[in-house]
């Protein structure tokens, strides 16, 4: 039997498609709507005790790392059972990882961090980049079941290596953002027409994957969700973390993340992380 913790904006995606190809799954969450959801696709809602009493694989899709410890320290591994997988899709430090495979394996269970990423457009259709914190090998086992849920796979192997590259992943698309943010403002400021700007960088040494996906938001003014700028501030605050832990220069990280916060303070947090690009282009025109 398989598990699914967690039904946000990635995990609702996922989840379907692995119910879709398994044809039964069992389902938690702290939503209502979101667990009615899956139970109209035709998945069992329960909690997260009767998941790792009758599931072999539980995947977990949560917000951040004191979701991750709770559910995984409180409800999983004290209910679960040797032999068990837990494959943690969640967005975490490495730390919180190497805590939970270390609280997981004395008691047996296979515990691996597994994050994803392509948004919440590639859950739905299956094509997310996956990075793991363990070898081809070691997940050889599962590997039919992930398979459901991505297309590129990345094997980092070690606990926590696939955290780490999804951290620095984050922190170069957030950055990516802001500069493409700050850039579109001086187009703004030189009286360069918004969709000349766009069609220009799309054909130049310039672009990147971070503002192709955001064209669409930019050009409506949409800023509803997709990745929420709360989500882009507790990635860049792992980041931070991660890097004050190990030693390791940030600045563009502490550059951006001060802007991030800023889009927060203005309202932005539950919008989509596009708004970084309103919030510059408010910034008044100077006059010489």
């Amino acid at each position: 039997m398989i598990g699914f913790v967690g039904l946000g904006a990635m995990g609702s995606g996922m989840s379907k498609n692995i119910l879709k190809a398994t044809g039964s799954l069992l389902v938690s969450d702290l939503s209502r709507a979101r667990k009615d959801e899956l139970a109209e696709a035709g998945a069992t809602i329960v909690d997260n005790k009767q998941i790792a009493e009758k599931c072999d694989i539980i995947f977990l899709s949560l917000p951040g790392p004191k979701q991750v410890r709770e559910v995984v320290g409180a409800d999983l591994v004290p209910n679960g059972k040797a032999g068990q997988w837990i494959l943690d899709l969640s967005t975490v430090d490495s730390t919180t990882n190497l805590d939970m495979y270390e609280a997981a394996k004395a008691k047996g269970i296979n515990y691996v961090d597994l994050p994803v990423s392509g948004g919440a457009h590639g859950a739905a259709a299956g094509t997310l980049s996956i990075m793991a914190g363990a070898t081809e090998e070691e997940l050889a086992e599962v590997m039919p079941y992930v398979r459901h849920i991505g297309k590129t796979f990345n094997f980092i192997g070690k606990r926590g290596g696939g955290s780490t590259m999804k951290l620095i992943n984050n922190f170069m698309s957030s950055c990516h953002k802001f500069i493409a943010a700050e850039a579109l403002v001086m187009a703004d400021h030189l009286d360069v027409d918004l969709n000349t700007f766009l069609d220009v960088i799309s054909n130049s040494s310039g672009m990147s994957r971070a503002l192709t996906e955001k064209i669409p938001k930019i050009k409506s003014r949409n800023i509803e969700p997709g990745f929420t700028i709360n989500l882009v501030l507790k990635d860049m605050e792992l980041i931070m973390d991660m890097c004050r832990e190990k030693g390791i220069p940030n600045y563009s990280a502490s550059l951006a993340l001060q802007w991030y916060r800023m889009a927060q303070a203005r309202g932005y947090g539950l919008k989509d992380s596009s708004s970084i690009f309103r919030l510059m282009r408010e910034l008044p025109k100077q006059d010489n």
